[in-house]
């Protein structure tokens, strides 16, 4: 990833609080902090009133984050809240993502990450939505027939572990390859990797047709997912159906 086009800001984090007030404390060398008391006198200070009913949930995500997660800067974009953090590991980075998943109740996803380095912390950045995490739903929706009203299907054996919707850049930059045609819409991308940062480190997303291997020209009308159970054996299996 160029570390160029993904420069993360490190603000420190502004945390709501019961009264929901905090103080924003700027110190003789520049350094920003915030707190629920006072300043020191020898820093500058500027309130900040928030919706503590709103951000309970990020309240709660910063006291129970991981220790080596540090929440550089929230901000709430209409809806969705963009949270950027530091961290000193991937697996550390994921579970942040389950955490602010399981408090938030809402879909989280991961929209730039920069690996951690000897020398340095790594940056990530993520959106937490109201919106369905079920990314594919439009293609599902959108023709109601079912499996079997399709003329062709192929399958592989495993589910997909993430779905996500990427621009054409995003795709180029972490799918398996750029595709040939540019597009203005976002594609629905598919991974495998058990780790969400892994997708986005290994360059690990695939359209529905890489994913199952059919050639990109064919028009995938149903992409299902299923596990199953017989005799104590677990198996899962991802499908395309097409005409």
């Amino acid at each position: 990833m160029n570390q160029l086009k993904c420069v993360v800001l490190t603000i420190f984090f502004i945390s709501s609080v019961a009264s929901g007030e905090v103080y924003k404390c700027t110190g003789s060398n520049g350094n920003v902090s915030f707190s629920d008391k006072a300043c020191p006198k020898e820093e500058s200070e500027e309130t900040i009133t928030l919706n503590s009913k709103k951000n309970d949930w990020v309240t709660n995500l910063q006291s129970k984050k991981p220790s080596s997660i540090q929440i550089t800067d929230v901000v709430r974009d209409n809806d969705n809240i963009i949270i950027k953090f530091k961290f000193k590991s991937i697996p550390d980075s994921s579970r942040f993502l389950r955490l602010a998943s399981t408090l938030s109740g809402m879909n989280v996803v991961l929209i730039k990450i920069i690996k951690p380095k000897k020398s340095s912390l790594g940056h990530a950045e993520i959106k937490v939505s109201k919106k369905s995490s079920l990314l594919f739903s439009k293609l599902t929706n959108r023709n109601k027939k079912s499996k079997k009203d399709y003329s062709s299907s192929k399958c592989i054996k495993g589910t997909t572990k993430h779905r996500q919707n990427l621009t054409y850049q995003e795709v180029c930059n972490y799918g398996a390859k750029c595709p040939e045609e540019k597009y203005d819409k976002k594609a629905v991308m598919y991974c495998l990797e058990k780790n969400l940062s892994q997708c986005f480190e290994n360059k690990a997303w695939k359209t529905g047709n890489e994913l199952v291997g059919i050639p990109s020209k064919i028009k995938i009308g149903l992409f299902s997912e299923s596990v199953s159970v017989k005799n104590g054996l677990k198996t899962s299996e991802a499908c395309a159906f097409y005409d």
